[in-house]
C-alpha cells in the first residue's frame, strides 16, 4: 500500500513545509534588507556632493563598514536559513517518500528539535493556509 498521501499531511510533515516556507521567507526578507542598504549606501556619494564637506569624509568609512558587516554577519545568516529550509525539505522528503537521508547532498539531518525551535504549528494556521501544504505531491492516490 502507497503511505505517500496519509504521511504528506501528517502534521509533522506540514510543519516542515511550514519551517520551511518560514525560513525561505525569513531569507528573502533579509536580502531584500541588504539590496535596500546596498542601494543607500551607494546613493551616498550622490547625496554627499549636493551638499559639500557634510559627510564627504566619512563615506569610505561607513562603506567599509557595511561591507564588513554584510560579509560577517548577513551573508553567513542568509546562507544559514536557505540551508535549514534546504534540509527541512530533505528531512520532508525522506520521512514521506521513505527515503534513506544522503549526507553528501543535503548535509546533517535536521533534528525535528530544530523545527520545534522555529516554533512552527499546525495549530496556529488557518485552513486556507493549512490548504496549502495538504497534498505536497500531488497525483499520489492511495492503492
Amino acid at each position: 500500500m502507497n503511505n505517500i498521501p496519509k504521511k504528506q499531511n501528517s502534521q509533522e510533515a506540514i510543519e516542515l513545509l511550514i519551517a520551511q516556507r518560514c525560513l525561505y521567507s525569513r531569507a528573502k526578507k533579509f536580502q531584500g534588507a541588504l539590496y535596500a542598504a546596498f542601494f543607500v549606501v551607494a546613493s551616498m556619494p550622490i547625496l554627499a556632493a549636493s551638499k559639500p564637506g557634510t559627510i564627504q569624509q566619512y563615506i569610505p568609512i561607513i562603506s567599509l563598514a557595511f561591507l564588513a558587516i554584510e560579509i560577517l554577519f548577513v551573508t553567513p545568516y542568509i546562507k544559514s536559513l536557505t540551508s535549514k529550509a534546504a534540509r527541512c525539505q530533505e528531512l520532508f522528503d525522506t520521512k514521506v517518500l521513505s527515503m534513506p537521508h544522503n549526507k553528501v547532498v543535503a548535509g546533517p539531518p535536521l533534528s525535528m528539535d530544530e523545527v520545534d525551535a522555529l516554533h512552527v504549528t499546525v495549530e496556529n494556521l488557518s485552513d486556507e493556509k493549512k490548504k496549502e501544504f495538504l497534498h505536497w505531491y500531488r497525483g499520489i492516490d492511495e492503492k
